[in-house]
């Protein structure tokens, strides 16, 4: 059996790494990559 550990990150690691890309986000000390949103509802103008 294989074990994987998951870093946990300190926020200022988080921003020395990822502090100017919009895709990452920091939560409960994981890395979570946040993917685009691409429905076709949130290109709709009102």
């Amino acid at each position: 059996m294989t074990y994987t550990t998951t870093k946990v990150l300190t926020f200022d690691e988080f921003i020395v790494q990822y502090g100017d890309n919009p895709r990452y986000e920091l939560i409960d000390g994981k890395l979570r990559d946040m993917e685009p949103n691409t429905s076709r509802l949130s290109s709709k103008q009102c």
